[in-house]
């Protein structure tokens, strides 16, 4: 987690020192941030969540157990 508020902070410093000195519209700098926040908290919801959310083999063995049951007669 910790390294991914350093990256996040990195990120956003090297965009606002580019927006800045290259003297952007307030709607750009907007933009960008926000999406940096959204991407941000994306991140940081599936971090907490990943053990909540079934495994793709889960979701597999759900949906394809019952066909293999009936294939091998089981």
């Amino acid at each position: 987690m910790i390294l991914l508020v350093i990256a996040y902070i990195v990120i956003a410093w090297i965009e606002w020192v580019y927006l800045k000195s290259n003297t952007k519209k307030p709607r750009t700098k907007w933009v960008v941030f926000g999406f940096i926040a959204f991407s941000f908290f994306y991140n940081v919801f599936v971090l907490y969540v990943k053990d909540l959310l079934p495994t793709p083999h889960a979701l597999l063995i759900r949906f394809f157990g019952p066909i293999q049951k009936s294939i091998t007669g089981g």
